[in-house]
């Protein structure tokens, strides 16, 4: 059984031999059956040391997948008949049609799982909901925001940390279970005789609202009656 740097190295060779098919396709036909064995024979094999694939690898750890590359012939060789396995820095499947094409480091983030015996045409490297904590923002004071294995997962703060919820009409504002909110504001100082004090939202601001109509008052001039 080789080991997982062993098998690591052995795939990564193998991925950088096809990324440009014009240095071994001297007969311009595509991966032929005579350059893939003049490749592994010449190239593949006596840089990993092996004289043929090990009879086995180890298993593959969270976030691999098989080795593929742009040429699906070739791909389905290194899928099907190796089975080696390799951190995804390089390509993944398409299980919509079967083709392995390039992809970035990023867009290969996703765990997937390996089956033995499986083709490239079963396996796809779905694009994460994110890549980076700042790729989550909710926009809500009350959560934290991370990615996780390319899955945004958001946790609320603690109670009573104060935020902001947009509204000028609730004051203060502090968080409850990840919700940011706050009581209605008190707006009696507005307030007088012959008026209540309410909050205008669009306004931003506490205005008088008449009331106590008929009512007496005293606007404290003794002329008046």
């Amino acid at each position: 059984t080789a080991s997982a740097e062993d098998a690591r190295d052995y795939a990564l060779d193998l991925l950088e031999m096809t990324e440009d098919q014009d240095e071994f396709d001297v007969e311009g036909i595509g991966i032929s059956d005579t350059n893939r064995d003049w490749l592994k024979d010449n190239i593949i094999f006596p840089a990993t040391g092996y004289s043929s694939p090990p009879e086995s690898w180890p298993p593959p750890g969270p976030g691999w997948v098989r080795v593929v590359d742009t040429f699906q012939d070739f791909a389905d060789t290194i899928c099907e008949k190796f089975q080696i396995i390799v951190e995804p820095t390089g390509a993944c499947c398409d299980p919509a049609t079967g083709n392995c094409e390039d992809l970035t480091e990023a867009e290969c983030l996703v765990p997937l799982q390996w089956n033995e015996g499986e083709s490239c045409a079963q396996f796809v490297c779905d694009q994460p909901d994110c890549f980076t904590d700042g790729d989550c923002d909710d926009t809500n004071p009350c959560t934290t925001n991370a990615c996780v294995e390319g899955t945004c997962v958001y946790t609320p703060v603690t109670d009573v940390t104060s935020c902001d919820d947009g509204l000028y009409c609730t004051d203060p504002d502090t968080c409850t279970s990840g919700v940011c909110g706050g009581p209605a504001r008190d707006c009696s100082a507005a307030g007088d005789q012959c008026n209540v004090g309410v909050c205008d939202e669009d306004a931003d601001a506490c205005v008088k609202q008449p009331a106590n109509e008929g009512q007496a008052c005293d606007d404290g001039n003794a002329c008046n009656t």
